[in-house]
């Protein structure tokens, strides 16, 4: 399965997006979701970057810092692999 990780935002509003192969069963990604969701959008500070992940066809506003210990190299190789998305 591929997750994807979405990042917006910023000084300059950009949105960038990485992709990777993942190898977790529908419910370590749910679980994770439930986990490092936060239940709202990005809201309207002026400057804000915000992280979000889609998995079957679906965004979800993640908190960074709720990442568990088990995923956090897979979403810091992400991170590394965001690139500008095009319009």
């Amino acid at each position: 399965m591929k997750i994807n990780l979405i990042r917006t935002g910023g000084f300059i509003p950009v949105t960038k997006k990485a992709e990777q192969e993942v190898d977790w069963s529908e419910e370590e990604v749910q679980s994770l979701i439930d986990a490092i969701k936060t239940g709202e959008g990005t809201g309207q500070a002026r400057d804000k970057t915000g992280y979000h992940i889609s998995y079957n066809a679906e965004f979800f506003p993640i908190e960074w810092e709720k990442i568990p210990v088990k995923y956090i190299t897979t979403f810091e190789e992400l991170k590394d692999k965001l690139a500008i998305v095009k319009k």
